[in-house]
């Protein structure tokens, strides 16, 4: 891993000689390298599964952004509602008296 590191802090390119290949990620071929027993490159294996983290990560990413936006809009909208029941029932209110 450290052959790794250091191919890509000279050069960019963490491939070097003797080392297995290190792929260029694309989202059209979804290969990553592995490392594990042997180090080789190949599919993700539990590329589903990362993909559905990815996409909660987004949603709390945005939650954790714009929570308190969010939460402001809400207590406005909130507001803005009893505003329009109270409004409405004092109108009612007064055309029965």
């Amino acid at each position: 891993m450290a052959a790794y590191w250091t191919n890509f802090a000279k050069t960019g390119d963490p491939n070097g000689e003797g080392l297995p290949e290190w792929p260029a990620f694309a989202s059209s071929r979804q290969s990553a390298l592995l490392i594990g027993e042997d180090i080789r490159a190949g599919e993700i294996p539990n590329h589903a599964n990362l993909a559905a983290i990815d996409r909660l990560y987004g949603a709390v990413r945005v939650v954790l952004k714009y929570g308190a936006l969010i939460a402001g809009a809400t207590v406005l909208a909130v507001l803005a509602l009893l505003w329009w029941l109270a409004s409405t029932l004092l109108l009612r209110r007064e055309a029965t008296a």
